[in-house]
């Protein structure tokens, strides 16, 4: 299964309808074409009742995950999940949301030392450990009209510093900090769906 985001509304491609469950917010096809891809695409950005749009690909999932991917112009980015010593995890707050620490990987660079590089930037510290991969995460985006997708690689990471964090405040970061599980729970309603998305399969893996 593979899910992308547009804002809060999600573009889905599964095998079969077992994959889900099937709501009033929900549409649900099976895949046709790369028209039809398109199509049903814009008209999800443009509706005011359906949020989830799933393509039924049988075993051809993949292929047709990256069919839709063609339609778009692709950056590639990584980011971390830090945590440290005291079972906290390091947050950023940005135009009005919290979010992980990530960025645009550079020419010539592994996703493993962006993702260093990029939570070195945004937050002031150093030194963390990569632990594991994380899913990837995919959300699209318009810049001056032209749609983008954007894929992330995320990193497990481990941090046992005490370094002040620094938010980067010319990327608009305006605080960097360490919460709790329970913290990160409460403000769920301000993280993005994609990274909601990406902690929500993190912590259940974690019990």
């Amino acid at each position: 299964m593979y899910k992308l985001f547009l804002n809060d509304k999600s573009v889905n491609f599964v095998e079969n309808k077992i994959d889900f469950q099937c709501n009033d917010f929900t549409l649900c096809l099976p895949f046709q074409s790369e028209y039809q891809l398109f199509a049903e695409f814009q008209k999800l950005k443009s509706s005011e009742i359906i949020n989830h749009l799933y393509f039924i690909c049988g075993r051809d999932v993949a292929y047709v995950f990256q069919k839709f991917c063609s339609l778009f112009t692709v950056i590639e980015a990584a980011g971390g999940l830090i945590k440290n010593n005291n079972n906290e995890y390091l947050f950023i707050f940005r135009r009005g949301w919290w979010d992980l620490p990530k960025g645009k990987i550079d020419k010539g660079e592994t996703p493993e030392q962006a993702a260093l590089r990029e939570v070195n930037e945004e937050t002031g510290i150093s030194g963390m450990a990569i632990s594991k991969s994380l899913p990837q995460t995919y959300h699209i985006y318009y810049l001056k009209e032209k749609p983008i997708l954007k894929i992330t690689h995320w990193y497990e990471m481990f941090y046992n510093g005490n370094g002040t964090l620094i938010p980067q405040t010319e990327e608009d970061i305006i605080e960097a900090r360490w919460l709790t599980h329970d913290k990160i729970h409460k403000i769920k309603p301000l993280i993005y769906s994609s990274i909601n998305e990406l902690i929500n399969s993190y912590f259940n893996y974690q019990v």
